[in-house]
């Protein structure tokens, strides 16, 4: 009885042969179309072990240089603004974002990511006021072989909060003055537009002698004027607004000196 083993054998041996030969290549040739680009030694090693699959017959992307400049700033009271510096040879960008509840991250959409499209600017919107948020930015692309080429993830925090009330504006509106005309204390007239999304503001004071600022009157029903009175006509008197949602907002100061009782009020600006 003839032996077929060896002769089968040798064609299995043959077929992978020929099989792998044409991957192996490939793939080399895939990863020096590609070269590292790594700007750190963390960089370089994430090629590594990214793209030492490749050669396995295991999927496996190559590196894109991450995103420079990223930035994360509030925008609004329920809106972050995400910008960073475009990536060369990246296709796309992936957001991620997560809020901060009771110490803990969770996503803000259930489908977790965001693809921005091949820009440089993305302002995210439907956020929670006041509350932590982290943002997490991916450059994607494509290599010309068709390996996907990423970049490490970047990540920034920031926190939704009211903007400041444009045109805030200070002015003297009554005085008291002795018999001899001499002005002893005068009211100040403050009035500012309405900040989107505030239900209400802080207003506070400083003086010329120590510059710490307090707090006087907190307007709550939405209003957009209020007044201080038995200011010091001899004391240089700042103001600060701050608008709120539901907690303290925006700690952004817009300061005003007081004008003198003497001189003569300023134009209506609002």
């Amino acid at each position: 009885m003839e032996n077929h083993s060896k002769p089968i054998a040798l064609v299995l041996v043959l077929v992978l042969i020929f099989t792998l030969v044409p991957f192996t290549a490939a793939a080399a040739e895939e990863m020096e179309a590609v070269p590292p680009e790594a700007d750190s030694v963390e960089a370089e090693e994430l090629w590594k072990a990214e793209a030492a699959p490749v050669a396995t017959g295991k999927p496996g992307y190559g590196f894109l240089q991450a995103p420079a400049n990223f930035k994360a700033v509030s925008a609004g009271y329920n809106s972050v603004k995400l910008t960073w510096d475009a990536v060369p040879g990246a296709e796309s960008y992936i957001l991620v974002a997560f809020v901060k509840i009771d110490g803990q991250f969770v996503p803000v959409l259930p489908e977790d990511t965001i693809d921005v499209g091949n820009v440089a600017t993305y302002t995210w919107g439907g956020l929670r006021t006041a509350k932590e948020h982290i943002f997490a930015l991916t450059a994607y692309g494509e290599s010309a072989t068709g390996r996907e080429l990423r970049s490490k993830t970047l990540e920034r925090f920031a926190t939704p909060v009211c903007a400041a009330p444009q045109y805030f504006h200070v002015s003297i509106i009554s005085g008291v003055s002795t018999e001899e005309g001499v002005v002893i204390s005068c009211t100040a007239g403050l009035k500012w537009r309405k900040s989107p999304g505030a239900n209400g503001y802080h207003l506070y004071r400083a003086t010329s002698s120590d510059r710490t600022y307090r707090r006087f009157k907190t307007i709550t029903n939405g209003g957009t004027q209020s007044c201080n009175v038995n200011l010091d006509p001899e004391v240089d008197t700042y103001f600060k607004i701050v608008p709120y949602r539901g907690v303290r907002g925006d700690a952004a100061e817009m300061t005003v000196k007081r004008m003198l009782w003497a001189c003569p009020a300023p134009p209506e600006i609002l």
